[in-house]
């Protein structure tokens, strides 16, 4: 089983407006929890003053630290998180110009290039989560998002969870991290060879399992602020 982590941030591409985390803390971290599998997701595309701009090189995190990441026994998969007809989608695998992917119709065309599409955080309040988008094109997913920001009291994943048991998709817990606080509370653990392709085909059909904890509260409030501090600051979270 493969420990894995594939939707995270870091400061590598963005870096005032971002991530607190380098590249090789992120690494560095997750190295020394055994983890076995990790995509840097950097923001291809965000929204500004309430207009989506597109990012330059967002996957330039994947090619720079790559090397690095195999040194610390981990394999790092490209994959960026971008806003697909106004909502945030996750592809994984993803290498090329961002700017094909705009629409629904042009992320399913990207499935024929091997990647794995992931529906970020789905239920959450935020205007630019999937919600009832995820359902309409539910066939393009491959895979639903468990995230790392709950607590025993609240929790949006209840109904990513229920998605996905209705639809046959697999759920993939990850971490969405922009702070190392964030963490190594919420994993997959991935019944793959560690190859970028054995691992979507076993997330694919589905051999994959989470390991999850809620938040206590401290936790869930410390980002609960930073997460409104960052958007009256305009950076993203």
């Amino acid at each position: 089983m493969l420990k894995a982590d594939l939707h995270t941030h870091t400061n590598y591409v963005i870096p005032k407006r971002d991530s607190k985390i380098s590249p090789k803390q992120l690494i560095d971290f997750l190295a020394a929890r055994d983890y076995d599998v990790l995509a840097i997701t950097e923001h291809a595309s965000m929204k500004i003053k309430g207009k989506i701009r597109m990012i330059k090189n967002p996957t330039k995190t994947y090619f720079h630290f790559k090397d690095y990441a195999k040194k610390k026994g981990i394999l790092l998969v490209p994959g960026v998180e971008t806003f697909i007809e106004g909502k945030e989608v996750l592809l994984i695998n993803f290498k090329g110009d961002a700017t094909r992917a705009r629409t629904f119709a042009d992320v399913e065309r990207l499935k024929e290039e091997n990647v794995l599409v992931m529906a970020p955080h789905p239920f959450y309040g935020r205007g630019s989560c999937l919600k009832n988008k995820l359902i309409e094109n539910i066939k393009i997913f491959d895979a639903i998002e468990h995230c790392h920001f709950y607590t025993s009291f609240f929790n949006p994943n209840k109904k990513a969870i229920m998605i996905a048991k209705k639809y046959n998709k697999p759920l993939v817990a990850s971490s969405d991290a922009h702070r190392i606080s964030q963490l190594n509370t919420n994993f997959s653990l991935i019944d793959a060879e560690k190859n970028v392709d054995s691992v979507l085909e076993s997330i694919r059909k589905n051999k994959v399992g989470i390991s999850t904890r809620p938040l206590p509260l401290y936790q869930f409030l410390s980002i609960t602020i930073w997460a409104v501090l960052a958007t009256i600051k305009q950076e993203y979270f």
